[in-house]
C-alpha cells in the first residue's frame, strides 16, 4: 500500500484559517474610536441573557467611554491564539492608531497550538495537560485528545515555563512600542512578573481566587470544568467586573499603572 504523502505546505500554512474564531462587538454609542480586547475567559465574549450584558466588564467601559468595543477573547486558549488575533487585526483595515488596546496573557500551561477547524474546541487548551497527567476528564469533546496523545506528550515535552514568559515580556515591550494607549493585564501570576510586565503585582485570577463563590467552585470536584460551569461573568462578580472596567479606564486617561492592584476588588 502507497503510504500517503504530503505537501510541505499542507503541515505550514501560509496564513491560519480563523474564520470560525469568534468575536464579539457593542457599539451602541455609534463611535468610531474603538476598545480592542484580546485574551482566554477573561476577555471572552458575552454568552448569557441578553439583560445580562452591562455586567461584563468591557460592556461598562463600553458605556463609561462611549468607544466602540470589540473582543477576541476566547475562554481557555493558549497565548498563541490571542498573538494571532492581535497581528490579524494590526494588519486589517479596522486598525486605527487611536484605537485602545487591551491584551490579556493567559496561563503557560496551555499547549501552544489552534487547530480549531480541525475539530479542536477552543476550551480544550486549558485543560490539555491534565489529560496528560490522567486526570479523569467526564467530557465527549476529549476524546479528540485521546485519538492525539502520543503525538501531544511529544509536543508537551518542548513546552517550558520560560518559552511562555519570553514571548509575554517580547509582546509588553511590542505593545509599548504601539502609537496606541494599550495595556498587557496578566490572567495569571508569572514567575519574575516584576521584572517584565509593566503591572508588576497583580492578575486577574487573584480577583477570582478572593471572592467567596470561588471557593465552592474550584474545590468541590469541579475545577476540571470550571471554564464552562463558573456562573459569574469573566470569572467575576458583578461588582468586580465594574471595579475592573473603572481601573482600566482611570489608567487609560492619566497612564498610572499603579492603579492595577487588588485595592478596590470586593471579596463577595
Amino acid at each position: 500500500m502507497n503510504k500517503k504523502t504530503h505537501n510541505m505546505k499542507d503541515y505550514f500554512p501560509k496564513f491560519v484559517d480563523r474564520r470560525k474564531r469568534e468575536s464579539f462587538e457593542l457599539n451602541k454609542y455609534a463611535e468610531d474610536k474603538k476598545i480592542v480586547i484580546f485574551g482566554d475567559s477573561y476577555a471572552k465574549s458575552h454568552d448569557g441573557p441578553i439583560d445580562d450584558l452591562g455586567k461584563n466588564w468591557y460592556a461598562i467601559l463600553h458605556d463609561r467611554t462611549k468607544r466602540r468595543v470589540i473582543t477576541h477573547g476566547q475562554g481557555g486558549t493558549s497565548l498563541l491564539y490571542s498573538k494571532q488575533e492581535l497581528f490579524k487585526y494590526l494588519n486589517s483595515e479596522t486598525y486605527n492608531e487611536d484605537d485602545w488596546i487591551i491584551f490579556i496573557s493567559t496561563s503557560y500551561s496551555r499547549i501552544p497550538f489552534v487547530h480549531i477547524d480541525d475539530g479542536w474546541k477552543p476550551y480544550q487548551q486549558s485543560q490539555i495537560f491534565s489529560y496528560l497527567s490522567d486526570v479523569k476528564i467526564d467530557d465527549i469533546d476529549y476524546s479528540i485528545i485521546e485519538d492525539n496523545k502520543d503525538a501531544l506528550e511529544w509536543v508537551a515535552r518542548g513546552i517550558t515555563q520560560e518559552d511562555f514568559i519570553n514571548d509575554v515580556s517580547m509582546l509588553q515591550a511590542f505593545l509599548n512600542s504601539l502609537p496606541n494607549k494599550t495595556v498587557l493585564i496578566p490572567a495569571f501570576r508569572y514567575y519574575a512578573m516584576e521584572k517584565f510586565l509593566d503591572i508588576k503585582d497583580f492578575s486577574l485570577v487573584e480577583v477570582s481566587e478572593q471572592e467567596t463563590i470561588h471557593e465552592s467552585l474550584f474545590h468541590d470536584g469541579k475545577e476540571k470544568l470550571f471554564i464552562k460551569t463558573d456562573p459569574r461573568y469573566n470569572h467575576m462578580s458583578n461588582r468586580n467586573n465594574e471595579v475592573l472596567a473603572v481601573k482600566i479606564q482611570n489608567y487609560f486617561n492619566n497612564g498610572d499603572i499603579s492603579t492595577f492592584t487588588l485595592k478596590g476588588f470586593s471579596r463577595t
